[in-house]
């Protein structure tokens, strides 16, 4: 099942999901094994909120698909991502173009796929 909650929706342009929506999110999800596709593009979801996002992709290892381009993510929250990359190996497509991650995030990113092969190709 794919969860689209992107924020350019109609309906969420005045509702964009913030961190403590990210941290629901995990409390929601986390015994649901039904949801393999995440679309949180066009938020405001910063490094915790990423914290809470990879968390839930490491409980549930049935999200093959997270897509968080367009949000506030820095190199900070690239950690997060970096080390649900190193650690799962059922995510095949992540999307994290145009958010605020750095020279240091993309290197911890960079490090952390030469450990991952499902992500070789479907990254951005």
């Amino acid at each position: 099942m794919h969860l689209y909650l992107a924020g350019n929706n109609n309906l969420l342009t005045d509702k964009r999901i913030e961190d403590p929506d990210c941290e629901a999110l995990y409390k929601t999800l986390q015994n649901n094994s039904y949801v393999t596709s995440l679309d949180l593009r066009y938020n405001l979801i910063t490094d915790e909120g990423a914290k809470f996002i990879a968390k839930l992709i490491e409980v549930r290892h049935h999200v093959t698909s997270l897509d968080l381009h367009y949000n506030l993510i820095t190199d900070e929250g690239a950690k997060f991502i970096a080390k649900l990359i190193e650690e799962t190996t059922k995510l095949t497509d992540l999307n994290l173009m145009c958010n605020e991650i750095g020279a240091v995030g993309a290197e911890h990113i960079a490090k952390a796929l030469l450990k991952n092969e499902s992500l070789k190709h479907k990254i951005k």
